[in-house]
């Protein structure tokens, strides 16, 4: 499939808002109404992040907050795995970095 199709198939998922290439890894993160997908049931935490690579999901309370992690891959642990990585790791280690990273670089409640 090349991206053209699947970017048709994105725009078609349930509660589709708007996607982004991940800048460190070239693959798709979107923006779904997490109602729609019947993901949430809250109206707190409504928007999701998806990656579309790694089937990741972060909860986001506005659109505006969802926008700001679309492009980024610090809220999916493989994700920052592959970007972050200087040399091949194993499994353990990938999270434990990933881990690290999210607890020094993303909000907390």
């Amino acid at each position: 499939m090349n991206r053209r199709e699947r970017v048709a198939e994105i725009r078609g998922y349930l509660g589709y808002r708007t996607h982004r290439l991940n800048r460190y890894t070239g693959d798709y993160n979107i923006l779904l109404d997490g109602r729609k997908q019947g993901i949430v049931s809250d109206q707190e935490d409504r928007w999701v992040c998806l990656c579309d690579a790694h089937s990741t999901i972060l909860a986001c309370p506005t659109i505006a907050y969802g926008l700001q992690h679309l492009s980024g891959a610090e809220w999916c642990e493989p994700c920052m795995a592959i970007c972050y990585q200087d040399e091949p790791k194993d499994e353990a280690e990938a999270i434990s970095d990933a881990s690290l990273y999210a607890e020094l670089h993303l909000p907390k409640d």
